[in-house]
């Protein structure tokens, strides 16, 4: 429970870290706060998703349980967490980019790391034509290239998502909705969220 309520809080300040970032960069990237469902069309999921709210309840994690979440096709049930961040993360992206070089930093791209080392406060960045130096490293890839104390390379498994943009012909409802698929579903008290 205790990892749970660290990872949930972890997600909360991550907001405020990125509207913080925003504000003070100006980055214009219609970042909004808005409420983010998680639902059900299948009735073998109620007693997960009441499960799911109980336990979020217990660790005082602001959500609510509710049967109507106003989509414009049918759900029976509903975990509704408010005040959740949307916003483009494309012109996010190209505002941090814009921060970075602002501050004299510099970004690498289509540059193969082969490794990394850490020596002193100075890390040594390993690529096929140059050694870069630098105080700072973000690592930004899919898969690691460094093996870390957390064996990531051992939970590495290719994975594809689909998205569909539409012109609707109906307003949609404000909010960002995820629907529960059985392989998706894990309930905090297994220490992961949906």
């Amino acid at each position: 429970m205790d990892f749970a309520k660290k990872y949930l809080e972890a997600n909360e300040q991550a907001i405020k870290n990125i509207k913080s970032i925003i504000d003070l960069e100006k980055i214009n990237c219609d970042f909004e706060y808005q409420d983010n469902y998680i639902f059900t069309k299948d009735i073998n999921f109620v007693n997960k998703i009441k499960d799911e709210n109980k336990i979020l309840n217990s660790i005082w994690f602001k959500n609510e349980y509710i049967e109507n979440t106003s989509l414009p096709f049918n759900s029976i049930t509903a975990i509704k967490f408010p005040n959740q961040a949307q916003f483009h993360p494309v012109k996010y992206i190209f505002g941090l980019v814009n921060c970075i070089i602002k501050n004299n930093g510099k970004i690498f791209e289509n540059t193969k790391a082969y490794g990394v080392k850490r020596e002193g406060s100075i890390y040594t960045i390993y690529t096929k034509d140059n050694i870069i130096k630098s105080k700072y490293v973000i690592l930004a890839s899919h898969y690691l290239i460094i093996n870390t104390p957390g064996f990531y390379f051992l939970k590495m498994y290719q994975s594809m998502s689909y998205l569909i943009g539409i012109d609707a012909d109906k307003t949609l409802p404000n909010g960002m909705y995820i629907k529960i698929v059985k392989e998706k579903f894990m309930l905090l008290n297994q220490y992961s969220l949906i």
